[in-house]
């Protein structure tokens, strides 16, 4: 079972393909779902509005939560993360790991094209 904290005061629960939240350590009732439930863009909306209520809105400086936490629970549906260790979320990281291509930093220099001296 993975524990994650979403935002300040929320919690996702991952357990195996099930998933529930939790509100200060509390299960929050009615918020229970798989895997599945989340491609549905409709229902991960609503999940998304309804956990916004519970942010601990003293302590977060997310200035939309419900976009964030829809950000995040796209981002866990995307890598089916259910690892079992508790980690923590970064609402400003942005990181989808896709940086991890080889390329290299255009340095202006072609570098294919032949050398002249003018």
């Amino acid at each position: 079972m993975a524990i994650r904290k979403l935002l300040p005061g929320v919690d996702i629960v991952i357990d195996g393909d099930e998933i529930s939240f939790r509100c200060d350590g509390e299960t929050i009732e009615d918020m229970e779902f798989t895997w599945d439930d989340f491609e549905d863009p409709v229902l991960l909306g609503e999940v998304s509005e309804e956990l916004a209520e519970y942010v601990d809105e003293e302590e977060s400086s997310v200035d939309n939560p419900a976009a964030s936490i829809k950000r995040l629970l796209k981002k866990l549906v995307r890598d089916n993360i259910s690892d079992g260790e508790e980690e923590d979320f970064d609402p400003e990281d942005d990181d989808d790991d896709d940086d991890d291509d080889d390329s290299e930093v255009d340095d202006g220099d072609d570098d294919d094209a032949e050398d002249y001296d003018y």
